[in-house]
C-alpha cells in the first residue's frame, strides 16, 4: 500500500549552511567565490537588498549588481516589491533565494517500509510516499515499488523546479561505487540490484549510501564540533548498527559493509538464526525484530515500525521485562567493546530503545562498567534525532554539486 502525504516542513538544509566553501578544494576564480558567498548571504538573512549585500560583504556595488543578475537569470534567486529606505533616497528591491530552483529525490528505509522524500533546496519536505514491502520480495518487486515511489513524487515536483538528483539511504551491503544493492537480511531475496542503472531511466545522478553513512554525514554538517576527532554513531532499533568518522570523514570499506555491530557472533553456541543468515548474533538477542514475539507477549499492542515503536516505547515501562534485561547487557557490552575499537571522542545514540530514559540511562551504565575507568571521563553522549538525517543526508551532495555549476560567474576575466 502507498501512502502519499504532503507537506512543507521547513529545515535549513545543511548545504545552505556553508555555501560560501562550494568552490574550496578545486580550481576557482575569485569571481565564483564572491557568486557563492552572495548567494550564501542571502541564504542566511532570508532575504536581502543590493546595497544591505554590498555593506555587509564589503564588495564594490558594481559587483554585486552583476553577480545578482547572474543569479535572477539563473533563477537561484528572485526579486520582491521595491523597500522604501529610510530618509532620502530611491526604493530598494529586496531579493529573496529561489529555493523551488532545485529539487531532489530521497529514498531510505525503515523497517520494512521504503520511504521517499521530494525535497527542495531548502529541506523542505515537498512530498513523501511510504510503501511497505514484504519480507519475501525479490529484486523485481522491490524495484517496481522503488519506482512506483519516485514516479508519484516526480508527479508533483515543481513545474519551475529541476530535478538534481536522486539518493538512496539503504540497509545491508551496498556497492556505492558501481551503484549496487547487493543484500539485505530484510529482504533475504534481494540479490545485486544495479539500482543506480536502473534509475537512469530519470537520465539524473543515482548516489547509493550505506544506510547510516548519510545520517552520520548529517550531523557532521550540521554540528562543526563532531568534525573534531572521532565520532562515533550507534543506532539501536529495527537493527543494529553503526558508523564512524574521523575528522568529518566517514570511514567505509570496500566490501559495502562497515560497522556491523548488529552482527557481532556474541552467543556462538545460540539456535537463535540471525536474519543475516548467522546464529547468536547481536540482533538476534536485542533488535526490535527479535525481541518483539516476547515482548508483545506483555504488550501485544508494540508495533513493529520504528517511529510508531519510539512512541509507544515513550509511553510504557518495559524496564525489568528479561527479554529487555538481556537486550541492555548485550548491547551495553558490544558498545563498550565497539568503543574500544575507535576510542572516539563522543558517541551519538540513535534509534528507538534509546527514546526510552530508563533504558538510556541503563545502557549508559552498563557501557561504563564494561570500558577501562581511566576512559570513562571524557566520554560525551548525546542522543539525536534521526526523523530527517538520512533523508536530507543522501541529497547533499547532489544540491552540492549542482549548485557548485550554478554558481561559477559567466564573466570571463
Amino acid at each position: 500500500m502507498l501512502i502519499l502525504s504532503c507537506s512543507f516542513v521547513k529545515e535549513l538544509l545543511t548545504v545552505l549552511l556553508n555555501v560560501d566553501t562550494i568552490h574550496d578544494g578545486g580550481n576557482y576564480r575569485v569571481k565564483d567565490k564572491e557568486k557563492a558567498q552572495i548567494f550564501q548571504a542571502l541564504c542566511a538573512s532570508g532575504t536581502s537588498t543590493r546595497r544591505e549585500i554590498t555593506v555587509s560583504l564589503g564588495f564594490r556595488p558594481i559587483t554585486v549588481s552583476r553577480i545578482v543578475k547572474e543569479l535572477i537569470e539563473d533563477r537561484i534567486i528572485t526579486e520582491g516589491e521595491p523597500k522604501m529606505r529610510s530618509g532620502k533616497g530611491r526604493p530598494e528591491v529586496e531579493l529573496f533565494p529561489n529555493y523551488q530552483r532545485l529539487s531532489a529525490v530521497s529514498l531510505t528505509v525503515v523497517s520494512r517500509e521504503i520511504r521517499g522524500f521530494l525535497l527542495n533546496l531548502n529541506g523542505e519536505i515537498i512530498s513523501s510516499a511510504f510503501i511497505s514491502v514484504p519480507r519475501e520480495s525479490a529484486n523485481s518487486n522491490i524495484v517496481n515499488k522503488i519506482k512506483g515511489i519516485i514516479m508519484t513524487l516526480l508527479e508533483v515536483l515543481p513545474g519551475d523546479s529541476e530535478l538534481a538528483g536522486i539518493g538512496a539511504s539503504l540497509p545491508g551491503t551496498v556497492n556505492t561505487g558501481e551503484g549496487q544493492w547487493i543484500s539485505s537480511s530484510r529482504w533475504p531475496e534481494l540479490n545485486n540490484i544495479p539500482l543506480s542503472a536502473v534509475l537512469s531511466e530519470y537520465a539524473v545522478p543515482v548516489y547509493l549510501y550505506r544506510s547510516l553513512d548519510p545520517e552520520l554525514e548529517y550531523q557532521l554538517y550540521k554540528n562543526s564540533d563532531y568534525r573534531k576527532g572521532g565520532t562515533l554513531l550507534f543506532h539501536w532499533g529495527y537493527g543494529i548498527g553503526s558508523a564512524f568518522a574521523w575528522k568529518g570523514k566517514v570511514l567505509k570499506s570496500t566490501l559495502g559493509r562497515f560497522g556491523e555491530i548488529g552482527h557481532w557472533q556474541i552467543v556462538p553456541e545460540s539456535k537463535k538464526r540471525c536474519s543475516c543468515g548467522s546464529y547468536g548474533c547481536l540482533e538476534t538477542e536485542a533488535a526490535l525484530w527479535a525481541v518483539l514475539p516476547e515482548l508483545r507477549k506483555a504488550y501485544p499492542e508494540a508495533p513493529e515500525d520504528e517511529p510508531e515503536f519510539t512512541n509507544f516505547i515513550k509511553e510504557k515501562d518495559i524496564t525489568g521485562l528479561e527479554v529487555i534485561d538481556n537486550a541492555l547487557g548485550y548491547v551495553s557490552l558490544s558498545l563498550g567493546n565497539l568503543y574500544k575499537v575507535f576510542y572516539p571522542d563522543r558517541i551519538l545514540l540513535l534509534g528507538p530503545f534509546i527514546s526510552n530514559g530508563s533504558i538510556l540511562e541503563s545502557l549508559k551504565q552498563g557501557f561504563s562498567r564494561s570500558i577501562p575507568e581511566y576512559t570513562r571521563s571524557p566520554i560525551e553522549f548525546t542522543v539525536v534525532d534521526g526523523s530527517g538525517g538520512a533523508a536530507q543526508g543522501s541529497v547533499y551532495y547532489i544540491f552540492r554539486k549542482a549548485l557548485k555549476h550554478l554558481l561559477k560567474t559567466r564573466v570571463n576575466v
